[in-house]
């Protein structure tokens, strides 16, 4: 029996899930990141059903909690969003999500990908041409530093997530003028996060 977690905060879309899988599988509903992410520590799952906008946060810090312990062909990840931003999806792609899915679903195209998913997990491509950002993150005593280096760009923080925050801006930036982000040589994992549990100190 296949066993699905749905973290989601809406009950209507927590009502809805249940009608949207199939009843043989086994489908956990928990309505934070922080409850879903204790439950992928202790219990094993085919695949992770999340939405993206939480009331305290969005989906970004999981997924890269996940990647940091599960491939993409271990522990899929779809991502519902009722925010339709190129920018966005492409960066979901990048973080590691294996698909994305506009809220509400199409029920019989929902059920398609997630058999299929569950079966032989994939990574499905955006249907529209994304360019991706090679990102390096690291911590000191006193700050986050995220570098890009396909664009010579650093950004600061106090935090990690407040450092990615302002690199996302800074590389939206340099899209919207019209470059383009250079190609450059590295290994094939396109995205890299240095799991730092040092808390910045400010005394």
């Amino acid at each position: 029996m296949p066993a699905v977690l749905f973290i989601e905060d809406s009950r209507t879309f927590q009502r809805l899930m249940t009608k949207y899988l199939p009843e043989d599988y086994e489908l956990t509903i928990l309505d934070s990141l922080a409850a879903g992410w204790e439950s992928i520590q202790s219990r094993k799952y085919d695949l992770i059903i999340t939405d993206f906008l939480f009331p305290q946060s969005d989906a970004f810090e999981l997924i890269f909690q996940v990647r940091h312990r599960f491939s993409p062909q271990q522990l899929p990840i779809i991502v519902l969003t009722s925010v339709a931003d190129r920018f966005l999806i492409s960066k979901l792609f990048v973080a590691g999500v294996n698909a994305t899915i506009a809220k509400p679903p199409h029920v019989p195209d929902f059920r398609a990908l997630v058999a299929k998913m569950i079966e032989t997990p994939w990574v499905q491509r955006p249907d529209f041409p994304s360019e991706d950002a090679h990102l390096l993150t690291w911590g000191t005593a006193d700050e986050f530093v995220v570098f890009c280096p396909n664009l010579n760009f650093f950004t600061r923080g106090t935090t990690q997530q407040a450092a990615l925050d302002a690199m996302q801006e800074r590389i939206r930036q340099h899209t919207l003028s019209g470059e383009r982000i250079p190609v450059i040589t590295t290994p094939k994992q396109t995205l890299y996060f240095s799991n730092v549990d040092v808390t910045p100190s400010h005394a």
